[in-house]
């Protein structure tokens, strides 16, 4: 495009070209981070088991007593849902065997 000259061109495209060539001409050399010192396995393991257990600290946990009371909650809705699926499933069963009997 550089042989076209800028009254040719539209203002739009005029404005994309100089930024393009701006862009080009303000791009750095790559640099590469300095490379850091990789630590030994062992060392690594321990502090990923330091960090582990210092993040376990921050959970707020709930107390034993209202584990149980939402264990029980939890047994209760499956024991319901599943009785519910159980009649549904003995319904249709009798249903087709009626059906299957008229044929």
């Amino acid at each position: 495009m550089a042989d076209i000259e800028k009254k040719d061109l539209p203002e739009k495209e005029t404005k994309s070209v100089e930024v393009a060539k701006a862009k080009d001409e303000k791009k750095p050399e790559a640099k590469k981070a300095p490379k850091k010192d990789k630590l030994p396995l062992k060392e690594r393991v321990s502090k990923f088991f330091r960090e582990y257990k210092s993040e376990l600290k921050k959970i707020s946990w709930c107390q034993p007593k209202d584990v149980v009371k939402y264990t029980g909650v939890v047994i209760v809705c499956i024991l319901i849902v599943s009785l519910f699926i159980g009649v549904l499933d003995f319904g249709f069963t009798k249903l087709l065997l009626f059906l299957g009997g008229l044929y």
